[in-house]
């Protein structure tokens, strides 16, 4: 891929397999393949992120508030769960750390792994013991600007996200946030019962 003198030092930092992922994830489109690569190299520079995370900061790993499934979905998909009552911002973690354990899970997810990075990953989101109130301590608009848009510039499809352990407030505030979302969103997005049935009929052992 050729790029532009703004990112004439990425050749040296990126390996070629990241390369193939975003020609991969874009069906073998170069012009949008190169844009992917672009749009992911600016936000990183945005946030200082370094291009690879190859691990985030050790405390927000000993958090568990997200992890990788061992094993897909029953559609090939690799599965990464965000527990949002892990976070805990009465240390020196802040909200941005625990995005980057995020960005951290979705590289381990795709690297080198053809079959996530053509089938792409289901997300759940499990929101217990985490009310509105809360929420709002945890994260501001800024906070979730960042997390939408490094979903948005990584080379990775997410397939499907699961809404789980969310009360009646908290749906209700996710429905209102995904009325303004492109209707191919609202396609992706499932609210979990409290029987979890469709969370079983998706992902294993769930």
């Amino acid at each position: 891929l050729k790029l532009e003198t703004e990112f004439a030092d990425v050749a040296s930092l990126i390996a070629d397999e990241f390369y193939i992922q975003c020609l991969r994830v874009r069906h073998w489109n170069l012009g949008h393949a190169l844009e992917t690569l672009k749009e992911f190299v600016r936000f990183r520079r945005s946030e200082q992120w370094p291009l690879q995370i190859s691990k985030p900061v050790e405390q927000v790993l000993e958090t568990n508030m997200q992890y990788l499934l061992p094993e897909t979905d029953r559609h090939g998909r690799a599965v990464i769960v965000t527990n949002y009552s892990a976070i805990d911002l009465s240390t020196s973690m802040q909200i941005k750390d625990y995005q980057a354990l995020s960005q951290f899970c979705l590289e381990q997810a795709t690297a080198k792994n053809k079959l996530t990075q053509k089938n792409g990953v289901a997300i759940v989101l499990d929101f217990r013991n985490c009310s509105l109130q809360r929420l709002r301590q945890l994260m501001n608009i800024g906070d979730i600007r960042r997390g939408l848009n490094m979903l948005r510039v990584f080379p990775c499809k997410v397939k499907k996200c699961y809404i789980v352990n969310a009360n009646r407030f908290m749906r209700g505030l996710l429905k209102s946030i995904l009325l303004m979302a492109p209707k191919a969103i609202h396609s992706k997005v499932t609210f979990v019962s409290s029987s979890y049935d469709e969370l079983r009929k998706d992902i294993p052992s769930s």
